[in-house]
């Protein structure tokens, strides 16, 4: 018989990190991810940089947009966090600009031991304002397949940092 490795996974907003605790089980055992039965265990792989990409440009278009419940239900992995960031970054007069952030490097981070994994986009860019920052935008795989974003609020974030 093959084996599965099943997952249970906490979810820490406030960290942006996923928890995983992983336990070899016989085949036909199911994954469970936050309560959710998750038959096909394929759907947790880490996203492709392609991928990542193709997130921060949705995130990029919300924000340009000034959309940013679409940025918070389409591109955040937790929407209430992405709220409080939010309201952070209006508190901090930090908006984005309408010119995209380059990206400058790319890591792809397995799943290793507990941690959950993760394309990180190394991204520099240019605020509203004129402030310049750098950041990594994480991208990790929800249990339902899509991509989201650990730090959907790119321009302002614990990871943004002055350039």
């Amino acid at each position: 018989m093959a084996s599965r490795q099943r997952r249970t996974v906490l979810w820490l907003g406030g960290a942006g990190l996923t928890l995983c605790a992983g336990l070899l089980v016989i085949s036909g055992t199911p994954t469970v991810w936050l309560g959710r039965q998750v038959t096909d265990t394929s759907v947790l792989y880490v996203p492709t940089r392609a991928e990542a990409e193709a997130l921060l440009n949705q995130a990029t278009g919300f924000a340009r947009a000034h959309d940013y419940v679409g940025l918070r239900h389409t591109v955040a992995q937790d929407a209430g966090v992405c709220q409080k960031v939010l309201d952070l970054a209006d508190v901090s007069h930090a908006a984005p600009s309408a010119t995209p952030p380059a990206v400058e490097d790319a890591i792809g981070q397995p799943d290793k031991g507990t941690v959950q994994g993760a394309e990180a986009l190394h991204i520099r860019g240019t605020r509203a304002d004129g402030t310049t920052y750098t950041a990594d935008f994480s991208a990790v795989r929800a249990p339902d397949g899509q991509v989201r974003s650990q730090n959907a609020v790119y321009w302002f974030s614990s990871l943004a940092k002055p350039a």
